[in-house]
């Protein structure tokens, strides 16, 4: 009996051990279910819905999945890790994020940590959109923002930081001290009331008390995890203001005018609609109004005030060479004026006092009316003509004698003394006054002064000679600081450079590309002014050297005014330092001007948009096709056909100069051997 207890009791403990496996075995059949043909592990309440491009599927509403965690330098310790495997870094931190680590990927050689995103993102208005800055008054604005996007924790603060632009720091940009959204001066920043925390909400805030200055502003975000910031913007409510006016000449009958219109950085585009001047016999002026600006000059400013990136306020030089004094003998007043946001500003006023008469020492009271040059100056020819005044005469008798002073660059011309004389009747009456002698150089930057009259004028010169005397070069250097109005320096309107607008050599300003009285002279990169460059134009297209040429290189042979051809260099032993910078050994340009460099030449093909030679006349370069002297055999060509200029650039490894080119369809640059010629023009240092 008892041995049939025991069998029995031993069943029961079996029959429950087996109970006990099998329930094991549901348990673990309810959270994981191994398909062995789609190779996947599943974890979860659903054991049998399965995604089967997964290896592992992992289920779960209320729990997330743990990367193995340790530091650096455990991380570091891992032997042979496979290309692929993940930790979490506790201590790879970025220095913008707050967060306490960073996931890590062996990328096959190293570690990579992933910089995760924990702020969101915002825009700040630009001025061409429609969330743009507002002006409200000229000390306060409305800046506008945009949250975008939230990533990691909604915003906790919203709002902008700004700072004005001072001395000129367009680099340093606004923004908030530390991650708890601090803020200290320079920067600045004002908040929303509540925080934007809808994706696409707007954030708008008026800033007061602002001060004359353009301001950067933009938009952040502050979160639990970090601050994020919107683009960066340019603002500003105060409207342009003038230097005080210059006057110079202030008692003669030519005065000239000068200022600096300073427009503010952040201004929008088209809100300067004119600018010019006005003239009165009283103090401010109101009456006589010149316009200056041109579409051209305006169309030129607003595609820079456009544009929502600044290196400096933008500027505007106005200068008045050429104002017609209309009341004599008394005191008159000149201010600049801007039309800003429909809104007319002023510079200061000027005053300028013209002599009474311009015939004093007599009895008769006349008034000038125009003043005429001769128009056959030509360099190295005989002159025996006449400038040319006329006068309106509204008293009749006697005038005192005109007794003429020159200065200026030409020599071997005299105007004569005019002696005295007598108006007898009123009306238009004139007084020549002869000019002889030879001109022997440059015409350019020349005054005639006659006391009481003012300067004669050089602007009616024709100022070379069909027959050949042009492109002389041994004198080419005219006044680069000339104010009589003949332009012949001009300031690159978005680069701000200074060039200079003829070629050296060249007679005048070119009216086209084929103006051959601008083409000038043909220098050896890296010669001075020799004479060697002096060419012959007897039209657009046909030319001729002055002097011969000579295959004997410098210095073997003294430079002189000989071409000296070669098909490398024009002297014996490479010198890769002349013309470099204005006191650059050979330099043959004016005072205080050089030959560019291949880099200014670029900026200015660059931003003048010049792609041909049509585009590089029309520019205020006014470039010309005045062709080649080729460095083999010294033969001129190509006039009328191509421009090409050197510059002072040296092609890698001290190898060729560099020249840029054009012709009708295009324009290139390249490296060619110094011993050819080519035209030059001057850049201010």
């Amino acid at each position: 009996m008892a041995n049939d207890n025991f069998l029995f009791h031993n069943s029961l403990k079996k029959m429950y051990k087996k109970i006990k496996v099998l329930t094991i075995l549901v348990i673990i059949g309810a959270s994981i279910s191994i398909a062995t043909a789609q190779e996947t592990l599943k974890l979860g309440k659903s054991p049998y819905t399965i995604t089967l491009s997964t290896a592992l599927d992992v289920e779960s509403t209320t729990k997330g999945f743990l990367l193995p965690r340790m530091t650096r330098n455990q991380r570091n310790a891992i032997k042979s890790p496979s290309t692929g495997l993940q930790i979490w870094c506790t201590d790879c931190n970025v220095s913008t994020e707050p967060a306490s680590g960073q996931l890590c990927i062996y990328m096959g050689s190293a570690w990579a940590s992933l910089k995760i995103r924990t702020t969101s993102i915002l825009t700040t208005g630009k001025k061409t959109e429609s969330n743009k800055p507002i002006k409200k008054t000229n000390t306060s604005a409305t800046i506008n923002g945009i949250l975008k996007e939230i990533i990691g924790d909604s915003p906790i603060e919203t709002g902008i930081v700004y700072r004005k632009i001072i001395n000129g720091d367009f680099s340093t940009l606004p923004e908030l001290d530390n991650l708890t959204g601090n803020t200290s001066y320079p920067n600045n920043k004002l908040k929303t009331i509540d925080p934007i925390t809808n994706e696409e909400g707007i954030i708008s805030i008026n800033v007061n008390s602002l001060e004359p200055y353009p301001y950067y502003y933009r938009t952040y975000s502050l979160n639990k995890l970090g601050i994020s910031y919107g683009n960066t913007i340019i603002f500003n409510c105060y409207p342009s203001v003038f230097n005080t006016p210059e006057v110079s000449d202030s008692q003669t009958f030519d005065p000239k005018f000068k200022t600096t219109l300073n427009i503010n950085a952040g201004t929008p585009a088209k809100t300067i609609t004119e600018y010019g001047y006005y003239t009165d016999q009283k103090d401010p002026p109101t009456n006589q109004k010149v316009i200056l600006s041109t579409q051209s000059s305006l169309d030129t400013l607003n595609s820079y005030l456009n544009s929502e990136t600044f290196i400096d306020n933008p500027k505007l030089n106005l200068e008045v060479n050429n104002y017609k004094v209309n009341n004599l003998g008394t005191t008159q007043y000149l201010r600049f004026y801007v039309v800003e946001a429909n809104t007319t500003i002023y510079s200061k006023s000027v005053s300028f006092s013209p002599p009474p008469n311009p015939v004093t020492g007599g009895s008769a009271i006349a008034t000038i009316k125009s003043i005429a040059g001769p128009t056959n100056l030509t360099i190295d020819k005989n002159v025996d003509s006449y400038f040319t005044v006329t006068f309106d005469v509204t008293q009749t008798g006697s005038y005192a004698a005109f007794i003429p002073s020159k200065s200026g660059a030409t020599t071997g011309l005299d105007v004569a003394t005019v002696p005295a004389g007598t108006f007898t009747s009123i009306g238009t009456k004139t007084i020549l006054f002869k000019i002889t002698g030879t001109p022997n150089n440059s015409i350019e930057g020349n005054n005639w002064l006659v006391p009481g009259i003012g300067s004669l004028p050089t602007g009616a010169i024709n100022k070379g000679d069909v027959s050949g005397s042009n492109g002389r070069c041994y004198d080419a250097l005219y006044n680069p600081t000339s104010t009589s109005g003949q332009g012949e320096v001009v300031q690159s309107p978005i680069t701000k450079k200074f060039w200079m607008t003829k070629n050296l050599g060249a007679s005048r300003i070119a009216t086209s590309s084929s103006d051959y009285f601008a083409y000038g002279c043909l220098y050896q990169w890296g010669r001075g002014n020799d004479d060697h460059a002096s060419i012959k134009h007897t039209d657009a297209i046909n030319a001729s050297a002055y002097y011969s040429f000579s295959s004997i290189k410098y210095p073997e042979a003294g430079v002189n005014n000989s071409f000296i051809i070669s098909i490398d260099d024009w002297r014996s032993s490479k010198n890769d330092a002349l013309w470099q910078g204005i006191s650059g050994t050979n330099n043959p340009c004016p005072t205080g001007f050089r030959v560019p460099t291949f880099v200014e030449f670029q900026e200015e093909v660059v931003q003048l948009n010049i792609t041909n030679a049509q585009t590089a006349w029309n520019s205020i370069l006014k470039l010309v096709k005045a062709g080649t002297r080729t460095g083999d055999n010294a033969t001129v060509y190509d006039q009328g056909n191509f421009g090409s200029y050197w510059t002072s650039t040296i092609n890698c490894c001290g190898r060729d100069p560099i020249r840029y080119y054009f012709n009708n369809s295009e324009i290139q640059n390249d490296s060619t051997p110094r011993s050819w010629g080519f035209s030059i023009r001057c850049i201010k240092d």
